[in-house]
């Protein structure tokens, strides 16, 4: 039996190398395939979230494809959209 990938947004200032955003890195590798990541960050995407791109986790700064700029974003509706979950920082 297949389940439905759970689709999560993770709302960040920035994606750098620092405790928290290591954690939500960790947690998006670790639950693999059974999540639909994506991270959204208010002030740029940072040297983790670079790295992220490069593994194919959606990493996006600011003003998305979707129309949700930074305001948004932090208040809660960017996932809000896109799915099941949001986690903010």
């Amino acid at each position: 039996m297949m389940c439905q990938r759970l689709k999560v947004s993770f709302v960040l200032h920035v994606m750098q190398v620092a405790g928290a955003e290591v954690l939500v890195a960790e947690t998006i590798r670790r639950l693999g395939s059974r999540i639909d990541p994506l991270v959204r960050c208010l002030d740029g995407v940072g040297q983790l979230g670079g790295r992220m791109q490069a593994e194919g986790v959606p990493v996006v700064a600011r003003m998305t494809a979707d129309g949700v700029g930074e305001r948004a974003a932090f208040d809660g509706r960017a996932g809000a959209d896109r799915g099941d979950a949001v986690m903010e920082r």
